[in-house]
């Protein structure tokens, strides 16, 4: 939690400066925070919803190599959800 609570310090203080939700990104992933951290402390200082939060942190060009890193554990867990999705229940 403390992660989160020192994201959510950098992000405000962006947001004091003047600093764009972008810039809060940049500063964010410059500050060492968790690519979650991130989105968490995106969206809850700057209103925003969890799908624009993700949005504007996975497509920063700060984060490019986490989320290229991570894209295969990503399609792992859809394709995992998609076949448990797809399974008849037992009679």
């Amino acid at each position: 939690m403390a992660e989160l609570r020192d994201a959510e310090r950098t992000c405000r203080e962006a947001l004091l400066d003047g600093a764009t939700p972008e810039e809060a990104v940049g500063r964010l992933h410059a500050s060492g925070s968790t690519i979650i951290d991130a989105i968490r402390a995106i969206r809850g200082v700057f209103s925003l919803s969890l799908g624009q939060a993700k949005r504007l942190v996975t497509e920063h060009p700060a984060w490019h190599a986490e989320v290229v890193a991570n894209q295969p554990i990503q399609d792992a867990a859809e394709a995992a959800a998609k076949e448990r999705d797809t399974k008849e229940p037992p009679e």
